[in-house]
């Protein structure tokens, strides 16, 4: 079996990222050629604890777990994820919209922790931003609003599920009209 990337995101200090795709030749039935998983991964440089030859690969995400913003600009919601992690914010949730100016609007909730390092909302937005230079970018062209919610109600979906990353363009036309 085989892994390549897909659509590679960047190449970190660690190591290579992005989705990944295998190739699988020698299937009994029907082989899978360049079979998407749906993940994005991140090949490390350091070996397996376990002792196996082959490199160490770690699950960042799912590719389709993504923000489309402005002038072909993603956020991933393992980069997000990443940044909350660095602040001790194990709940939080990024909400996508579309401003009143047409830019990109992206609030983020979050469950303050309970012990004495809370983080202010200030460090908590520069977390949020210091994901991507891109985003700054965005910032500086007036395309992209950031706003953070310390201990706001979380949004649900009709089930009530509180995911992480919640797109609600879609459903903005329908509310606003």
């Amino acid at each position: 079996m085989m892994i390549y990337f897909l659509q590679c995101h960047r190449n970190s200090s660690r190591g290579q990222q992005g989705e990944a795709v295998i190739t699988a030749r020698d299937m009994r039935g029907t082989p899978l050629i360049r079979y998407r998983l749906g993940d994005v991964l991140e090949v490390c440089e350091e070996a397996c604890s376990c002792g196996a030859a082959g490199p160490l690969v770690r699950i960042l995400g799912r590719s389709n777990a993504t923000f489309p913003l402005y002038d072909g600009v993603s956020l991933h919601d393992y980069q997000v994820r990443a940044a909350m992690q660095a602040l001790g914010i194990p709940r939080y949730q990024a909400l996508l919209r579309t401003d009143a100016a047409g830019g990109d609007e992206i609030e983020l909730r979050y469950e303050a922790p309970a012990d004495a390092s809370v983080p202010d909302e200030d460090a908590v937005a520069s977390a949020l931003l210091g994901c991507s230079l891109d985003l700054l970018g965005s910032l500086d062209m007036q395309k992209l609003t950031v706003r953070v919610c310390a201990d706001a109600d979380f949004h649900r979906t009709a089930r009530g599920k509180t995911p992480e990353f919640v797109n609600l363009r879609d459903s903005q036309g329908a509310q606003d009209g």
